[in-house]
């Protein structure tokens, strides 16, 4: 006796046959059919084949499908039979929809009936039976493109007219804002916000930030890293960079701040041996040098300012360095008597500078040699943040405390928890709201005249340094080798994680919006 495996319907050895009794199920991928629309169809059909009972049809399955070989298989029947069913399907594809055909109803069992005559038909011939039961399965990868495709571009018009009425929305919103702020003599917006209803300041607050984007000029973010200032193309929803070597003779470069001089938009850009002045228009060769007395110091100036026709820039050895932007000489000043470590540097007013150094703030007004702020608090300062009337300096343990511009004098102290690890300043209707770097948390986004916190999220947390514009928000990761962008009224999700040490090489070492 011969034993037949599992997927064998006969067998031949030693001139005798042994034929399977019972059926097997088969299934027949058909393929390369067209419908009359055009659309490619692709078909599954599904039904048991055994071999017949009487010995004439069994003499025929032997001679069409064995003449050739010693044991028949489900797949040898399959390809048998494929040639007729393919070509059934074929013809009754042709003259169908393929959404009458995928879609069920007559249509499909039209096919699947004309699929189990023609391997009825093909089976006979060759001494085998088709059985019940019969399934089908149809599908048209051409038809299921152009449903995705279609209802992406539904989705697309629903989020652009969603878009253009929110923009509506937001500008009428920050029209009646504005209005608000006028009849109140000037009312600082956070106070105006704290006039809504709770449930609603959230959503205010985006539509405010969406509309103030639209209406203000927008911002280049600038990052420096290595010998490279590193422009950021934030034109287009892929981000892209562009690395601009500078002149290497002031060393590595450590910082980038805006100014604007005699009408004219230049980048102050701290190094290792002094401070550059670039027209970001212009070549990097057209840099102006201004080098600081040689030293042995391997830090650079962290930060610079410009006072009038004095560029004043800090350094975590030196202290404060001044040089005649028109002369490019060396300023004489009280220097030796300021605080060695300066970081921070912000101009609160001709001749009056404010900045950190260790253990808190200091002020100098003229050649002052500076004196220290009274915060409350001894730990180091993290950020000193300007708006048009107040400086907020904020520290390390979460203090911020609030010094009026004109009077110099502390007006406001508070303590927000956990550790600031940086911090900047969002501008926002004339007025700023807070940046707040936290070293466990996400990046959260305070006001200094309401209660609302808002957040940027994203994997990263501790950010080493914060920068925004009125329609971008950008962090850098605590490695200092990532640039994270937001959009202002959008902190959901990032817009953009730039690695910017991949290309430049070198760790990023100070940003900002110019």
């Amino acid at each position: 006796m011969l034993s037949l495996s599992g997927n064998e319907f006969a067998r031949r050895r030693e001139g005798k046959i042994v034929f399977r009794e019972e059926p097997l199920r088969v299934r027949f991928e058909i393929g390369g059919l067209t419908t009359s629309d055009r659309h490619d169809l692709r078909a599954t059909f599904d039904c048991s084949v055994r071999v017949a009972e009487s010995s004439a049809d069994r003499q025929m399955l032997a001679e069409v499908l064995m003449h050739d070989r010693d044991t028949l298989t489900r797949d040898d029947v399959i390809r048998h039979l494929s040639r007729k069913l393919t070509s059934a399907a074929g013809g009754f594809a042709s003259a169908r929809t393929a959404a009458d055909l995928t879609g069920g109803g007559a249509t499909r069992d039209g096919l699947l009936e004309t699929l189990r005559q023609a391997a009825d038909a093909a089976a006979f011939a060759c001494g085998l039976i088709v059985m019940p039961p019969f399934a089908i399965d149809v599908e048209s990868p051409s038809l299921q493109r152009d449903k995705l495709e279609a209802i992406q571009r539904a989705r697309a018009e629903e989020r652009a007219a969603e878009q253009v009425e929110h923009l509506r929305r937001a500008g009428e919103l920050l029209r009646q804002f504005q209005s608000i702020r006028e009849s109140s003599s000037g009312i600082a917006p956070g106070q105006v916000l704290e006039q809504v209803a709770p449930a609603d300041r959230g959503s205010t607050l985006e539509a405010l930030l969406l509309a103030a984007s639209r209406a203000e000029r927008q911002a280049t973010l600038y990052a420096v890293a290595g010998p490279y200032l590193v422009r950021i193309d934030t034109a287009s929803e892929q981000p892209a960079l562009r690395l601009i070597a500078l002149p290497p003779t002031l060393g590595p470069l450590r910082s980038v701040q805006p100014a604007i001089i005699d009408g004219t938009h230049l980048l102050l850009i701290g190094a290792r041996a002094g401070v550059m002045a670039l027209d970001p228009t212009a070549p990097p060769e057209s840099a102006r040098l201004f080098n600081a007395a040689p030293s042995e110091s391997q830090l650079g100036f962290n930060r610079a300012i410009l006072d009038e026709r004095t560029i004043w820039a800090s350094h975590g050895e030196y202290g404060l360095v001044g040089w005649n932007f028109d002369s490019g000489e060396l300023v004489e000043s009280a220097a030796g008597e300021r605080p060695r470590a300066v970081r921070n540097l912000q101009l609160l007013g001709p001749r009056a500078m404010i900045y950190s150094s260790v253990g808190g703030a200091y002020l100098a007004v003229g050649n002052d040699p500076g004196a220290k702020v009274g915060t409350s608090s001894e730990s180091d300062v993290n950020a000193i943040v300007l708006d048009a009337s107040r400086a907020f300096v904020v520290q390390l343990d979460g203090t911020i405390a609030t010094i009026d511009r004109s009077t110099r004098q502390v007006i406001d102290t508070t303590r927000r928890a956990g550790r600031i690890c940086a911090a900047a300043a969002l501008p926002w209707l004339g007025s700023i709201r807070l940046l707040l770097a936290r070293d466990d948390g996400p990046l959260e986004c305070v006001g200094p005249d309401d209660q609302l916190v808002t957040q940027y999220l994203s994997p990263h947390h501790g950010y080493k340094m914060v920068a925004a514009s009125a329609d971008l928000v950008a962090a850098v990761s605590g490695d200092r080798q990532r640039l994270i962008l937001w959009r202002t009224w959008d902190g959901r999700k990032p817009l953009a994680d730039l690695h910017i040490t991949a290309q430049a090489r070198h760790r990023i070492a100070d940003i900002d919006f110019a």
